[in-house]
């Protein structure tokens, strides 16, 4: 992830010699690093705050830099922009205990929660302003990506896709999503009614299929 930002640095010293057109007036001061790269930077899965002592030397003026927080198992490491001796905007916090990591995006004071990175390779993706973020998607590691929609706190599934192709769409509330379609890679389509109840946690009254389409001809029906 650092080829990035030793790139702009090049161009930029590039540029301070007049290796380039553009040609600096007098006093204009030369950006090595910009805050994009950094922050680009600082949600690639290989970054490494042993790295932040060079982006240091290359961009006093903007850099990242790192912390702790909290006490006991809720200890936290945080990443945030620094512009000089004032500190940015938080980019990042890290469970030291649990390995789940929170990306963040917005000007300090207004940073909202875009993304969750579990230790199981679990990824969630979030929208909405500071204190507001909703949760839009979710992705697996075996290629399965959940789609939510809803308020916070009351995101619902409404569909899910698999690895192989297959698409299926769900309606009701969170936690009493039931499936009423499933579309094959194929063309093909099926469709279910009924309610999805639940004891103890197992399905008593599953979705019944009611009739599908194969994408060729007319639909037949599943009784």
């Amino acid at each position: 992830p650092l080829f990035a930002v030793a790139m702009q640095q090049q161009l930029a010293q590039r540029a301070a010699r007049g290796d380039g057109h553009r040609t600096r007036s007098k006093g204009e001061q030369q950006t090595p690093v910009t805050e994009a790269i950094l922050r680009k930077y600082s949600a690639d899965r290989r970054a490494r705050q042993e790295h932040f002592p060079w982006l240091e030397r290359v961009s006093p003026a903007l850099c990242l830099s790192t912390g702790i927080r909290g006490l006991g198992s809720r200890r936290f490491e945080f990443w945030r922009l620094q512009r000089g001796d004032e500190p940015g905007g938080l980019l990042r916090e890290r469970s030291l205990q649990r390995g789940t990591i929170w990306h963040f995006t917005g000007e300090a004071g207004a940073e909202r929660q875009v993304r969750t990175e579990y230790a199981t390779g679990e990824v969630q993706l979030f929208e909405g302003e500071k204190g507001a973020e909703r949760l839009v998607r979710t992705d697996f590691l075996d290629g399965t990506i959940k789609h939510h929609e809803g308020a916070r706190g009351s995101e619902r599934v409404v569909r899910t896709a698999y690895a192989d192709g297959r698409l299926k769409h769900f309606e009701g509330e969170m936690g009493a999503e039931r499936k009423v379609r499933t579309q094959f890679p194929d063309g093909g389509t099926q469709y279910y009614e009924g309610e999805r109840a639940r004891s103890g946690g197992s399905r008593i009254c599953p979705e019944k299929r009611i009739h599908a389409h194969t994408g060729v001809g007319d639909p037949f029906i599943l009784l």
